[in-house]
């Protein structure tokens, strides 16, 4: 074999890993979720759980300043604010 052969071998051997190789970037681009995507999505989970510990202090400080005593739905919401 020449060398004129072998560059032209070890150029098709170049291009048969580039198409693999594309084929693996198609893969992860269309099969997988970016970690800057799963840390945000953390991050959103992580503000709405602060969210709701907020709101239900508040609904429990709320509900201790007034008398919801004569409300058919007191019992429910009642459990609800100090579960």
């Amino acid at each position: 074999m020449d060398l004129t052969q072998q560059i032209e071998d070890l150029h098709g051997k170049i291009l048969e890993k580039l198409d693999a190789l594309n084929a693996l970037r198609d893969t992860l681009r269309h099969d997988y979720v970016p970690g800057s995507v799963c840390t945000h999505l953390e991050q959103c989970v992580k503000e709405t759980e602060v969210c709701i510990a907020y709101t239900l202090t508040h609904v429990i400080h709320v509900c201790s300043l007034h008398d919801f005593s004569a409300g058919p739905w007191n019992a429910h919401y009642m459990e609800i604010a100090h579960s």
